[in-house]
């Protein structure tokens, strides 16, 4: 699904909108979704297409996303779009790899400001190794077997 999304920002931003961003593609964008909720499905809404843009222009290079695609779902790129930074958007990537993030940890080390409180932190490692402890501390509390 995540390449699927992909591709559909792709090709509504090279195609459609060609690569520009006006008035005229907010109507074109809502013209087109009504048209593919009643060819295809309801899910191919205003709001999905507008997420597959922001996917292709937060993400612009496809071999990025493709081998990122096995690590990240479609949810844990839909929290990453809303990072504007990219060097704070990589270091939560990397984090999901290295420690296996389900998309609601994402959410939570974003909202917690983890990589805000590493790179001030004087032992970053501490840092990101009590916020993992804390992570596995209410896994266990809330699946206790």
């Amino acid at each position: 699904m995540t390449i699927l999304y992909w591709n559909i920002g792709k090709r509504i931003k090279d195609e459609v909108l060609n690569n520009e961003r006006a008035e005229y593609g907010k109507q074109v964008i809502k013209s087109l979704s009504e048209n593919l909720v009643s060819l295809y499905r309801k899910g191919l809404g205003e709001k999905l297409l507008r997420l597959c843009i922001k996917f292709v222009n937060v993400f612009p290079d496809q071999k990025i996303v493709y081998a990122l695609r096995r690590q990240l779902s479609w949810t844990h790129f839909r929290s990453l779009f809303h990072i504007d930074d990219p060097l704070k958007r990589d270091f939560y990537i990397e984090m999901c790899k290295i420690e296996e993030w389900s998309s609601r940890c994402l959410n939570e080390r974003i909202q917690s400001f983890l990589n805000e409180r590493t790179a001030i932190s004087k032992k970053p490692e501490l840092t990101i190794k009590n916020e993992l402890e804390l992570g596995v501390h209410l896994f266990k509390k809330i699946f206790p077997f």
